[in-house]
């Protein structure tokens, strides 16, 4: 599933959450930021994982605790390890 923006990302959270078990996320987003939206799935309590994007290093430590943080650009190899690596480490299905 894409979304144009941080609100349309939540709003196709809400409507699929039990479907979604990694979002990619961009820390600048129009309408609704990067940050709004992390806030959002902590309050939602979500279980997906996050691999968030940005392009400033100081990021890396400040939102290390709640995703995967890939410093921009990305190459796809540490992408798809990435996200091979977040969906392998999960404890039970996401439906289960």
């Amino acid at each position: 599933m894409l979304a144009a923006d941080g609100q349309e990302g939540m709003e196709t959270f809400r409507r699929h959450a039990g479907e979604i078990a990694l979002i990619l996320l961009d820390l600048p987003l129009p309408t609704m930021s990067g940050e709004e939206v992390l806030d959002e799935l902590k309050r939602l309590e979500s279980r997906a994982e996050i691999i968030l994007f940005t392009g400033h290093a100081a990021d890396i430590n400040q939102y290390a605790s709640v995703a995967s943080v890939l410093h921009k650009p990305v190459d796809s190899t540490t992408l798809a390890h990435t996200v091979r690596k977040l969906l392998d480490a999960r404890p039970t299905p996401l439906n289960g």
